[in-house]
C-alpha cells in the first residue's frame, strides 16, 4: 500500500511539474509589456442660436436661447459646433453654417 501511495504522489508531482512551464500566448506578452499612457482630448461642444444674417457673409450668434426656433422654417437657428465663436466676436461664416462644415444645425427659423 505504501508503494501505491508513493507512486500516486510521484505521478501527481510529475504532472504538476509538466504544467508549470512558461506561460504561453497573451500571458507571456502581458508580462513583458510596460504600461503606456493614452491621452484623449475631449472636444467641447458649443451651442449657439443665430440672431441675424449679416451683409458681410456671417451670422451673428448668441449663447442664450432666443425662443424663436421652429423646425418648419428655412433658416438655421440653433447650432452645435466644436468651434468657440465667443473668441471670434460671436460671428460664424454663413457658408460654414449653411454647408454644416464642422457645425450641426439642430433647429430652424425665419430670419
Amino acid at each position: 500500500m505504501k508503494k501505491s501511495i508513493l507512486t500516486a504522489i510521484a505521478a501527481i508531482a510529475i504532472t504538476s511539474l509538466s504544467f508549470a512551464g512558461t506561460p504561453k500566448g497573451d500571458a507571456k506578452i502581458a508580462n513583458n509589456e510596460s504600461p503606456t499612457e493614452t491621452k484623449v482630448e475631449a472636444k467641447v461642444q458649443h451651442t449657439y442660436w443665430i440672431l441675424s444674417r449679416n451683409e458681410d457673409g456671417t451670422y451673428t450668434l448668441t449663447d442664450e436661447d432666443t425662443g424663436e426656433c421652429a423646425n418648419n422654417k428655412p433658416d438655421p437657428c440653433k447650432i452645435v459646433t466644436d468651434t468657440d465663436y465667443s473668441l471670434q466676436g460671436m460671428k460664424a461664416p454663413q457658408e460654414d453654417v449653411d454647408q454644416e462644415n464642422g457645425i450641426q444645425i439642430l433647429e430652424f427659423r425665419d430670419l
